[in-house]
């Protein structure tokens, strides 16, 4: 028997506890026969920055774009604020999403856009003038360490770490409440890669933002997480603190992040 109180919106909440800025309920999604997420539940609270671990094709990324939207999830619940996503009007629901910014995996940009324009797309997107998209892509782009004089390069002149900034500062321009970054530290050095990360926890703080970002890089993960969660087989098999990622007494995590060639990982995959 549940005791939980319903909300004017339909969701849920138990009285006295705070609402997670991201709620996920039994979320599934499969492409044919191939199960990718498989009742996935996961709170990410208010300005927290949460990692999603876990092996290729575990459906980290799949999970991120169900939350965008790209995808369309099988069944389950996308809460935001407490709100049911699938129980908001279209146009409700489109504004909920367009407040996410996110970091994609190799930076995706427009190659036939100067640096400016990427970074202002969004906001111009949304109604700024050129003028008012390039004063604010210089801002940004200052924020994570590019001067105003890669503004009219274009992504090609760009180095992968430079792209990356590049990207972020797309990610931050219109202030989004919620960040989403996809393999922030794939192509880059040890050394870009953290200097990325350090670029990312400034910038997700100074917000006040909300994050999730997927990785397979255990330094990454410790360097932007506050919690952390691992999927396997299209399930959160593992939930709790980043500083415990090394030592979280769970044999599957236990064996990903220290890269164990034996444990119960391979011994399902053999099956």
């Amino acid at each position: 028997m549940s005791f939980a109180a319903s909300t004017s919106n339909g969701t849920h909440a138990a009285p006295g506890k705070a609402v997670p800025k991201i709620r996920i309920r039994g979320l599934c999604k499969a492409f044919g026969d191939k199960v990718v997420l498989d009742g996935v539940d996961l709170d990410v609270m208010t300005a927290t920055s949460m990692v999603v671990i876990g092996g290729s094709g575990s459906g980290k990324s799949v999970l991120l774009k169900c939350i965008l939207g790209i995808i369309e999830a099988d069944s389950g619940t996308i809460e935001i604020d407490g709100q049911d996503l699938a129980r908001l009007s279209p146009r409700a629901r489109a504004a909920k999403r367009s407040a996410i910014g996110m970091l994609f995996q190799n930076a995706a940009l427009f190659d036939s856009l100067p640096v400016w324009e990427n970074v202002a797309f969004g906001v111009m997107a949304e109604g700024a003038s050129r003028a008012q998209g390039r004063a604010r892509a210089v801002d940004v782009l200052a924020q994570v360490g590019l001067d105003a004089s890669v503004c009219d390069l274009s992504p090609a002149e760009l180095s992968g770490g430079m792209q990356k900034r590049v990207g972020l500062a797309r990610a931050i321009a219109a202030h989004p409440g919620i960040l989403f970054f996809d393999e922030p530290t794939t192509g880059l050095d040890p050394i870009m890669g953290a200097v990325i990360d350090g670029l990312i926890v400034d910038c997700v703080k100074r917000l006040g933002s909300t994050a999730i970002a997927i990785t397979h890089d255990m330094a990454s993960a410790a360097r932007i997480g506050d919690e952390a969660a691992m999927l396997f087989r299209g399930r959160v098999v593992w939930q709790g603190p980043a500083a415990n990622l090394l030592e979280s007494g769970n044999a599957l995590v236990d064996q990903f992040t220290h890269g164990r060639r034996d444990g119960p990982i391979q011994m399902e995959l053999r099956k």
